[in-house]
Parts: C-alpha cells; sequence; structure tokens
C-alpha cells in the first residue's frame, strides 16, 4: 500500500486537490484518512461528492502527528489488512507537523507500507502574510515537502509567480513546485505522483532534512509544543442553524472577517437556505458561497482563537426569528 501525505495550512484546498487527483485516476484504488479539527465532517462531505464513492476513514478527536500518533497507525494498519487500497491518502489537521507524521509512518519499518513523497498545498493569498505571522509551523510543511502546489494561483501575473518561486524555492529548494490551475494539468502529472519512491531513512531521521524520526513526549510536554503554538487552536460546530436567504449568510461571513467573533481564520459548513442547501468556504478575508446537496443536519464549524461561540449562536438566533 502507497501511502501519499497531501498536507497544507487552513483552507489552502487539500480537499479540492485530493477530489481531483482521485476524479482524474478513476482506475486507481484510493482510500483517504482525514484528519479533522473539531467535530466536523465537512471535507468528508466534499470527497463524497465526486465523480466516484470513496471509502473515507475520519479522525477529528486529535492530530495525527502528536497526540492521535497511536491511533492513527493503528488506524493506518487496520486499513491496509481490511481494504489493502493500491493508495492511501492522508489528510492531515492544517496544524500538523510534515515531519513528525513523515517519521511515524516510516518508522512502522513495513515492507508492505511504502511512504510517497508529500505534496503540500501553499494558499496564494495568504502564504506571504502566514510566512510572517506563523513561520515554525507553516513554513515546516513546505521544507519538508517534495511537490509544493500553489493553489488559487491561476490569476496571477508573471511576475507574482516568479515572486513565489523564489520564496518557495528558499524554503524547500529541492521541492517540485507547481503554479497555475492544477486541474489543467494531464493525468499523467497525478499518475507520476504515485510512482516515486521514498528512499527509506534510517532511524533517527526523516527524509532528507535530517529531523528525529522518533517524537517523545517528556514531561510536561502538551499537544501545543508539538505545535509550537502559545495557544491551541479552538472551533466552535454549529449543527442546528439555517438562513432564510443568501444574504443572511454573507452578512455572517462578513462579521467573521471583521472579527466579530474572534481571530477565525477558517471557517466552512454547509446549511439550510431557504428550500436549498449552500456550502461555504472562508479563509481570511475570502469567502465562497456555493450550492449543496441536502444533508441530514446543518454543519457551520468555525476555527480559530478567542471565539465567541454566544455571539455566533446569537446571530443565528436572532436572524431565525
Amino acid at each position: 500500500m502507497k501511502v501519499l501525505i497531501v498536507s497544507g495550512f487552513l483552507g489552502a484546498g487539500k480537499t479540492s486537490f485530493i477530489r481531483h487527483m482521485t476524479d482524474t485516476l478513476l482506475d486507481v484504488d484510493f482510500v483517504i484518512f482525514e484528519n479533522e479539527i473539531g467535530e466536523t465532517d465537512i471535507d468528508v462531505k466534499v470527497l463524497q461528492e465526486g465523480e466516484r464513492s470513496l471509502n473515507v476513514y475520519e479522525m477529528t478527536e486529535n492530530c495525527v502527528c502528536c497526540t492521535g500518533k497511536a491511533d492513527f497507525l493503528t488506524n493506518l494498519m487496520t486499513i491496509l489488512s481490511a481494504l489493502d487500497p493500491e493508495v492511501l491518502i492522508v489528510e492531515p489537521t492544517g496544524a500538523a507537523r510534515l515531519s513528525i507524521l513523515m517519521a511515524a509512518i516510516e518508522g512502522l519499518f513495513y515492507d508492505a507500507i511504502d511512504l510517497l513523497p508529500p505534496i503540500t498545498i501553499v494558499d496564494a493569498t495568504t502564504f506571504f502574510m502566514e510566512k510572517d505571522r506563523f513561520s515554525d509551523l507553516r513554513l515546516e510543511q513546505i521544507r519538508h515537502a517534495s511537490v509544493l502546489i500553489l493553489s488559487k494561483s491561476e490569476h496571477l501575473e508573471e511576475s507574482e509567480i516568479a515572486r513565489f518561486h523564489k520564496a518557495l524555492h528558499e524554503l524547500s529548494p529541492e521541492a517540485e513546485i507547481i503554479t497555475g490551475d492544477y486541474t489543467a494539468l494531464p493525468d499523467a502529472f497525478f499518475r507520476r505522483r504515485l510512482e516515486r519512491q521514498r528512499k527509506k531513512e534510517n532511524p533517527g531521521t526523516c527524509g532528507e532534512k535530517g529531523e528525529e524520526a522518533h517524537h517523545s513526549h517528556g514531561p510536561g510536554h502538551t499537544h501545543e509544543d508539538c505545535h509550537h503554538e502559545e495557544n491551541p487552536v479552538e472551533t466552535v460546530t454549529l449543527t442546528d442553524v439555517f438562513v432564510r436567504h443568501p444574504l443572511y449568510l454573507m452578512r455572517f461571513l462578513d462579521l467573521v472577517t471583521k472579527g466579530a467573533f474572534g481571530r477565525i481564520p477558517r471557517a466552512k459548513g454547509y446549511l439550510p437556505c431557504g428550500g436549498d442547501w449552500v456550502r461555504f468556504d472562508l479563509v481570511e478575508d475570502h469567502w465562497m458561497i456555493s450550492g449543496f446537496s441536502p444533508q441530514e443536519g446543518a454543519n457551520v464549524t468555525l476555527i480559530g482563537k478567542e471565539l465567541d461561540e454566544g455571539a455566533v449562536r446569537d446571530y443565528f438566533a436572532n436572524i431565525a426569528d
């Protein structure tokens, strides 16, 4: 079983890339492992809306690179034993450390598992802001990737593309950098991602960057230490909300970008809107709304810090009256 990690910070477009890749290579037997932040199945729903039905395993309680590492490896072996797909695609949470996840998989030392060169999705609309604000965690995912996909870059000028190339090359000199519309790439590009084998590393190293492979938690070490964040990311999930008109949802997303409910760089969800269902996706101050298939219940998830859940619930309660 080949294992392909597709990493990237919150809202970079990991799920969309995976959906396109699996729809492009319909002859390949894929299974997806999703590590979500909070109690949300939004990305799972998106993955199941494509050209074919996919087996999707989900873990929402812990991060696969830290507190949930043992559970993840158990799930990985279960998938291998029960399904043995050609390719298992792992989509870690945007707050996961790629090097630690790679080391955990390589640490199994099991010939039936081949770790492919990892892919990191880089959001062109937020990269330079994140580079300055969140240097350690965000850049770690770039430094350890073999392929960097610059998402949302199809409308950039050549001078802007050159600026991204220079910055990404400085961070990861050996990585292959892909810009423009990846959905226009030939099938062969995606198939090559499944053919290149990573060289097996000696115990104590991870990839070519020389990271420690065995990451243990000593006394006082916490999940937040693993991510080098002073404050852990918080989530708020609402499942009993609706809007009567898209304007109410647009107003809500506008308030999110203005900080009315806390520091929220990422929000996503689906909910009833009038007689239809809609899906929304927000990254920093950019958001979009699109149609969605009817679901059993709504799911509105906000990810950030200093979240005011009461204010969020009050907003939806007030517009429902």
